[in-house]
């Protein structure tokens, strides 16, 4: 079973995270292919690089993973998507 966790972010939005673990067998031994996915309404987001401890992060961690990753898929079209720094600075600014 893939871990996951909830969590939402500085704007209100819900978003489910979870970890896909797939191992695979090559000449040189198993090899895994981990990928972290970022699921929100109309929103895929994926990270291959995480921490290992990404379920025990704080929201604010989270949520920058969140940012910093792929988009993968969207119904919101073409708008550009902004860090959450970024964000965070509109908001604060």
């Amino acid at each position: 079973m893939a871990a996951s966790r909830q969590f939402v972010d500085s704007f209100g939005f819900s978003w489910q995270a979870v970890e896909i673990v797939r191992d695979m067998a090559s000449i040189e031994g198993p090899l895994s292919d981990n990928w972290l996915y970022f699921l929100s309404r109309g929103t895929t987001r994926r990270a291959r690089s995480y921490p290992s401890e990404w379920a025990t992060l704080n929201w604010t961690d989270l949520e920058d993973l969140c940012t910093r990753a792929e988009v993968v898929g969207t119904d919101a079209g073409s708008r550009p998507v902004r860090a959450f720094s970024e964000r965070l600075r509109a908001v604060s600014g």
